[in-house]
């Protein structure tokens, strides 16, 4: 696994899920630590993923929470290592960006990889929300445009629209807008 070959936003959760392990004092990183950040990290295009697929993100965030506190924590020194199955989603992840013809790894190939080979826990939280590889597949292509990964850094491009424009439908739907006065309005204020 060569770590050049991941986007800056796939790195951000390997990274944010090595700091997971160390802060639950957990000796091995496994799928859920990823997962974890993937959820909730407020970058993720992950939520993106599963918002468009209609997932209640709080209902997943606890699940994911409850396994993460299942975990066994280690006391005193210990030596954080990568689980088997956490290399393998990530030997996967490979295989999905290269069968997409993709140059880098993203965040996105981490959750089809984490979908398509993990334990049945995980699975069983994948399918009780009904989220599954090829629903998941789809949402992606869209987002992406059918494009390919071409550089480390795909996930600027995607959220661009997000990043530089304001939602004015879902900030009047907030009450921070003040109404628009209109012409008859300002008929009967003169």
């Amino acid at each position: 696994m060569n770590i050049e070959k991941f986007t800056i936003n796939a790195s951000k959760r390997i990274q944010e899920a090595q700091d997971l392990a160390n802060r639950n004092k957990n000796n091995q990183i496994i799928w859920i630590h990823l997962l974890y950040s993937m959820l909730f990290s407020s970058d993720s295009l992950v939520k993106d993923i599963l918002f468009d697929l209609w997932v209640d993100l709080q209902i997943i965030s606890v699940n994911v929470k409850k396994e993460l506190d299942k975990l066994n924590k280690v006391e005193g020194n210990y030596q954080l290592s990568l689980s088997q199955e956490l290399n393998n989603i990530f030997i996967e992840a490979e295989k999905i960006a290269n069968n997409n013809k993709d140059e880098y790894i993203t965040e996105e190939h981490l959750l089809l990889s984490l979908i398509k080979y993990s334990d049945n826990n995980v699975k069983s939280i994948f399918e009780a929300f009904n989220i599954n590889y090829n629903s998941v597949k789809e949402v992606i292509d869209k987002m992406r445009n059918w494009e390919k990964v071409t550089d480390n850094d795909p996930e600027n491009k995607l959220n661009a629209l997000k990043k530089y424009w304001i939602d004015l439908v879902e900030k009047a739907r907030q009450g921070k807008i003040d109404p628009v006065i209109g012409r008859e309005e300002i008929r009967r204020a003169i």
